[in-house]
């Protein structure tokens, strides 16, 4: 957990978040679930905002593809 709030559970390798993890950010209300790649969103995910709003799909080094 960091100062502000956020928080990721999940695989960690390299110093970075890679293979399979959760990400809150408490500012933004957003949740990320899914696969990582050296810190970024990288293959299936599903990322909701606060107001219920959702993305479920592919990441390209974290872009959403598709």
């Amino acid at each position: 957990m960091h100062s502000n709030g956020d928080y990721f559970v999940g695989d960690w390798s390299d110093d970075h978040m890679n293979g399979y993890g959760k990400l809150f950010q408490k500012s933004t209300g957003l949740t990320y679930e899914g696969e990582w790649e050296d810190g970024l969103y990288h293959g299936l995910g599903d990322e909701t905002w606060e107001d219920g709003s959702s993305y479920k799909g592919d990441f390209i080094r974290g872009k959403k593809e598709g």
